[in-house]
């Protein structure tokens, strides 16, 4: 990551954002900004307007009220008889990709034994 000046800009200052910086972020000028300050450091965020936040929020209800009961039946809210556990994993699978991709990515991801002592 480069190193950037602060620059005076009226009775402020700004920093110069070169366009590699913008574009590996996917942010263009105009754009709007979140800013996190605390511990020596400042973090610029791509900001969300409030429109795309609320119809975030509103899809991820809908997604969860329409799921909830196999999401708890999946956490162990619920016990599950082994027929019940395939059924719903069969289910999820067909259902949700954000749940494919996460299986796929466990069976192909290498199983290494627990260290003795450490796994039940």
């Amino acid at each position: 990551m480069p190193q950037l000046t602060i620059v005076p800009h009226g009775d402020s200052a700004a920093v110069v954002l070169p366009a590699k910086v913008l574009e590996s972020v996917g942010l263009r000028i105009g754009d709007v900004v979140d800013v996190t300050v605390g511990d020596r450091q400042l973090i610029l965020r791509p900001g969300e307007d409030a429109a795309r936040r609320a119809l975030l929020e509103e899809i991820a209800r809908e997604v969860v009220e329409r799921r909830r009961d196999a999401y708890r039946r999946l956490v162990g809210i619920q016990s599950l008889e082994a027929e019940e556990h395939d059924s719903l994993v069969d289910e999820l699978l067909q259902s949700d990709p954000a749940f494919q991709t996460l299986v796929a990515k466990s069976q192909a991801s290498p199983r290494r034994p627990f260290p003795p002592g450490t796994g039940t």
